[in-house]
């Protein structure tokens, strides 16, 4: 069976992809867990992974906010199973960047 060809318009973007969830500002600090993601600074990339409910999009939201007032754009995505498709994935992945840095990925796009 032939892939699909997926492409990527501002119309088919689920635009919630591109933002944090709300925090309630009663979240439990996880400031020993920040403080090890914040050793891998200069890694190109760090994965925060472990079972459901156990806090890991409360720890990236938390560490967003911490990169933030430190003066970092960040960029936010957040994936669903249907975005396993590799060109979709990398259409998100372009736009989520594009949020802080608008000028790269305009030929990625298209």
């Amino acid at each position: 069976m032939p892939a699909r060809s997926f492409k990527m318009t501002k119309a088919r973007q689920i635009m919630s992809k591109f933002k944090p969830p709300a925090g309630s500002g009663s979240l439990l600090s996880r400031r020993r867990l920040l403080d090890k993601i914040n050793e891998g600074l200069n890694r190109r990339l760090v994965l925060i992974h472990g079972p459901a409910g156990f806090g890991k999009t409360t720890l990236a939201v938390q560490w967003r906010q911490v990169l933030i007032e430190r003066g970092a754009r960040v960029a936010w995505l957040s994936l669903d199973t249907e975005d396993d498709e590799l060109e979709r994935f990398l259409c998100y992945m372009v736009e989520a960047i594009r949020y802080v840095e608008p000028s790269i990925g305009i030929d990625a796009i298209s």
